[in-house]
């Protein structure tokens, strides 16, 4: 089985690329206009729900239905503002949101996301085929600092020593200064499929697979001021690997996935010493062999996945201390009308978990939860559309000083059979 082309090939809907707009509360950034949206389109709010839970009465003692909306926290509501803004804190139904703090839209699709030390944002987007794909910056305000055409577009990386790097199979690895420029083009090892990439003060760390050898996993590190490989660190043959991101972690480089071999399938979570290349170990035991989609590191050194549990199938979350010994896991399972997926998780400063995905039952609806250390959600949002050609799905997340961002891209089949894509930036307050 070789890596799936959605890792290791890129594609794009055609749609040319513009300048964003920019929407905060309920006006677009600097305007008063009375016509503008909350954050995301009225139509992109949580899915409004009803329940029945009880409070008691104070003028007979006697337990009374509680009414969302009216204002008042009754019993069994975890909030109530009195209002049917999804997006400010407080869902349609009195449970917790995420609060949106603005929202960034533009024509195209992400196809790379990463942040700075700083809280700045970064995203590669793409339009029409044959036209040039954009890296654009954004301060954590949701202000766009530049944008600028690339060669190619594909996965981001921000070392902290300064360069902006993106990665594509085509036309290699292309460094841009801090303010958005073109300085370098390097092509190391060309037709190779890359899925993942990640920088530090004097190394860029690349995964990629090998056409010759069908299912390897491949670690590059390379000279981040030259782009001259140093070492390479590969997964055994005979093991067909499924990687779905690269981590540096400490003196470690972690790619999280799954594997078969001749058992069958397995959860993987590849680690490879950063300085050398040698590869540390491969696979994590687990019965139910979830398929990690992500990872982040936590201040304290610890490690949280996220990805796809299969018995039950749903959405999993799962805590590990440095040596992989399992914390907490918290799974969302599947079930009638729903179908969660991780796309990507990171991990706060101050010990927040964040994931971004999507609802596969439910039009791909995009989904973005808040988590604290311990695995409890503090808040869920879900940005569902009522239309049936339209798909929306986050693609990536991260956390700045005292905030969150994600990111993902709707996507709508014209009546011609083609399709257009929306790219969307939303900033969430921490409370």
């Amino acid at each position: 089985m070789s890596i799936p082309a959605r890792i290791l090939a890129f594609t794009g809907l055609a749609l040319s690329a513009c300048f964003p707009s920019v929407l905060v509360g309920e006006n677009p950034l600097g305007t008063d206009g009375p016509d503008s949206s909350t954050g995301p389109d009225s139509s992109t709010g949580p899915d409004p729900s009803t329940g029945a839970p009880t409070s008691g009465d104070p003028g007979t003692g006697e337990p009374s239905e509680a009414v969302c909306g009216d204002g008042v926290v009754d019993g069994g509501e975890a909030c109530d503002d009195g209002n049917d803004e999804p997006n400010d804190g407080c869902g349609v139904n009195c449970t917790r949101t995420g609060e949106v703090v603005w929202t960034v839209k533009g024509a195209g699709s992400i196809r790379g996301f990463a942040t700075g030390a700083d809280g700045t944002i970064y995203l590669c987007t793409f339009g029409v085929v044959n036209e040039p794909a954009f890296v654009r910056a954004f301060a954590p305000d949701g202000t766009e600092l530049w944008s600028t055409s690339a060669p190619h577009f594909g996965e981001l990386a921000v070392s902290p020593a300064g360069p902006i790097f993106l990665a594509n199979p085509l036309t290699g690895i292309h460094s841009f200064t801090p303010d958005g420029a073109l300085v370098a083009t390097w092509d190391p090892f060309p037709e190779l499929g890359i899925f993942g990439l990640a920088a530090t003060d004097d190394a860029l760390y690349v995964g990629t697979g090998d056409p010759e050898i069908e299912g390897q996993l491949v670690v590059h590190r390379l000279d981040l001021a030259t782009g001259a490989p140093v070492w390479e660190g590969r997964t055994p043959e005979g093991i067909t690997t499924i990687p779905e991101q690269l981590v540096i972690a400490g003196d470690r480089i972690l790619v999280p996935g799954y594997l078969f071999t001749d058992e069958g399938r397995g959860s993987m979570l590849a680690a490879f010493d950063s300085g050398t290349g040698e590869m540390l170990s491969l696979e994590l035991e687990d019965p139910a062999a979830p398929a990690w989609s992500s990872l982040a590191v936590l201040g304290d050194g610890d490690l949280v996945l996220a990805g796809l549990a299969t018995d039950p199938d749903g959405l999993l979350v799962r805590r590990l201390s440095a040596d992989f010994a399992e914390a907490w896991s918290d799974l969302t399972p599947a079930s009638a009308g729903t179908s969660p997926r991780a796309e990507r998780v990171a991990a706060g400063p101050q010990g927040h978990i964040a994931v971004a995905g999507f609802d596969l039952a439910d039009n791909s609806s995009a989904i973005v939860r808040l988590l604290d250390g311990a695995g409890a959600t503090l808040w869920s949002s879900r940005f569902a559309s009522p239309q049936d050609d339209e798909r929306d799905g986050a693609v990536g997340v991260a956390f700045g000083p005292d905030h969150l961002v994600a990111g993902g891209t709707v996507d709508t089949q014209t009546e011609d059979g083609h399709g257009t894509s929306e790219w969307w930036l939303r900033r969430f307050a921490i409370d």
